[in-house]
């Protein structure tokens, strides 16, 4: 009796009794959190009920791997919202340099023509209106002839010129008329733009300039030495908002950086927007 209790509780204890599969897929379902499955396996008589839920969850299962599809196709695309490309270029625009002497007359010019005194009276005078021209027999003059004819030549205030490397002459300079005088321009034509294969001391203009102090007389401008001005052909040179003032005697390095703005235009119906701000045709 006692052999036949232990043989049962082995048979029992090592062979336990085991589920169908449809019973656990039965019991997924009925505890699963996924919409849907609950409402399918259910026992109920209502056949279309069941039915619709089939339809439903395929139809979220259909678009779930369509979405996944999609994204993984998207992504494997390598796609980008912004394309960022350097550009190493092999040359650059030199820009236009323009020189002036900081005394807008010559001494000596200016007494051969007779205008020294009417000069030194003409920028000493408070008030122009007060100045006599007919005593200096002037009244006919023109104060750009003035500049032009007894300003500083360029063959005697630039002594030696080099640009990028090979030697210029003066004859790269062309005369300027600017609001400090008699001015001159190197690399001026916009139709003949040079351009710098390096960048540096090796691609720069270097000027060796006599500034003629010994020619100095009373003028519109102060101080001795040149006044250096870097700017774009197509531009105006403004000597005495943007020059740079070297005196004499001194050796002086000037570098700069280009930087390039483009503005969209873009027209709306009758408006025309230029960097957000709209103007109505005319």
């Amino acid at each position: 009796m006692v052999m036949a209790k232990k043989d049962q509780f082995r048979v029992g204890s090592c062979h336990p009794s085991t589920k169908a599969w449809s019973e656990i897929l039965y019991e997924f379902c009925t505890n699963t959190t996924v919409h849907g499955l609950k409402q399918i396996v259910e026992h109920q008589p209502y056949v279309f009920r069941r039915f619709t839920w089939i339809v439903l969850v395929l139809t979220g299962l259909a678009l779930c791997l369509y979405q996944m599809t999609t994204a993984i196709i998207y992504y494997y695309s390598f796609p980008v919202s912004v394309n960022v490309k350097i550009n190493y270029n092999k040359s650059i625009r030199f820009p236009a340099v323009t020189i002036c002497n900081q005394n807008a007359f010559r001494k000596t010019l200016a007494a051969e023509h007779g205008w020294y005194f009417l000069l030194s009276d003409l920028f000493a005078a408070d008030n122009i209106s007060d100045l006599d021209l007919d005593k200096y027999n002037s009244s006919h003059l023109k104060l750009y002839d003035i500049f032009e004819q007894i300003g500083h030549n360029k063959s005697d205030l630039i002594v030696s010129c080099v640009w990028d490397s090979q030697p210029c002459s003066i004859d790269d300079f062309n005369m300027t008329m600017t609001d400090y005088g008699k001015c001159y321009t190197f690399n001026s034509d916009p139709e003949q733009r040079r351009y710098a294969w390096r960048t540096g001391a090796e691609g720069s203009l270097r000027l060796m300039v006599n500034v003629e102090q010994y020619e100095y007389m009373p003028g519109p401008n102060q101080g001795a030495g040149v006044r250096i001005h870097i700017h774009d052909q197509e531009e105006m040179p403004l000597m005495k908002d943007f020059g740079v003032a070297i005196a004499p005697g001194s050796h002086g390095l000037l570098g700069m950086t280009m930087i390039k703005a483009l503005i969209a235009i873009e027209e709306v119906g009758s408006w025309i927007c230029i960097a957000g701000l709209a103007i109505a045709k005319s």
